[in-house]
């Protein structure tokens, strides 16, 4: 493993949107696609959202609703020994929040 951020306390409110789509990467584009961080691989939900500086009641609640929303699950959930994955609907959903923020940029 390696070395962790000291936490600083979390992020202002208006920070912390942009965090989830710029943090938030996959390992790759395949089935199995680790969730990254801006300091490496989140194995869980409440690992995620303590490195986002969110309540992770908070967080998991955000992301039932948009998949309600989306009408399918983005996250396969981690279970012992597993890390969670996105599905291949949670990749199609983070290459259009690239490719949106790809296009803010330019």
């Amino acid at each position: 493993m390696g070395s962790r951020k000291t936490y600083g306390g979390p992020p202002s409110r208006e920070s912390r949107s942009g965090q989830l789509a710029h943090g938030v990467r996959s390992a790759g584009t395949r089935a199995g696609s680790t969730i990254r961080g801006p300091t490496g691989a989140y194995l869980s939900l409440g690992e995620a959202a303590s490195g986002l500086g969110l309540n992770t009641f908070t967080l998991v609640a955000q992301i039932n609703r948009i998949e309600r929303e989306l009408g399918g699950p983005l996250l396969v959930r981690a279970e012992r020994g597993r890390p969670m994955t996105l599905t291949p609907l949670g990749r199609r959903v983070l290459r259009a929040i690239r490719t949106s923020q790809d296009g803010a940029k330019s």
